[in-house]
């Protein structure tokens, strides 16, 4: 489960709230559908959710996903492969402190194959920077804008 474009979760804690929070609230969602659904994130499994036969990856955005360009692991983007008709990716959209404002967007099947045609592939490092950072007690090894080493 990947939090995507979510507005300031500063600390792990508010983070995973809201990851338990989707996964509830896909879990509620299978059910209506009469399919019964378990949370298999942290046991290795492939997906976030197993449901039925389906293996379910879910991502989470503030807001609409449509249009943009969603980030999937190479491994995940290998098993949507292998496994078209099992492997499912489900998006959480519009989040807020009220679940009642969650849309459940499922990407499956013949759809979701298109779209991983026209995949592109890509290679990131994404180099964190903390919340915390202060420049003041945090600066050997900064440049400022002259390109001058700051002052520790």
């Amino acid at each position: 489960m990947y939090l995507t474009d979510t507005p300031s979760l500063g600390s792990a804690a508010d983070r995973r709230i809201v990851e338990d929070a989707a996964i509830a609230f896909v879990l509620e969602q299978e059910a209506v559908e009469g399919r019964l659904a378990r949370d298999v994130r942290g046991t290795r499994a492939l997906g976030d959710v197993v449901s039925g036969e389906r293996i379910v990856e879910v991502r989470v955005f503030a807001t609409p996903v449509r249009g943009q360009d969603v980030w999937l692991e190479p491994h995940l983007y290998e098993t949507a492969r292998a496994h078209p008709d099992r492997f499912w990716f489900y998006v959480v959209e519009d989040l807020g402190s009220d679940v009642a404002r969650f849309r459940l967007l499922r990407l499956g099947g013949e759809p979701l194959q298109r779209m991983l045609e026209q995949a592109i592939k890509r290679r990131y490092y994404a180099v964190p920077v903390p919340a915390t950072f202060q420049e003041d007690e945090d600066a050997a090894g900064i440049e400022d804008d002259d390109g001058a080493a700051a002052a520790s």
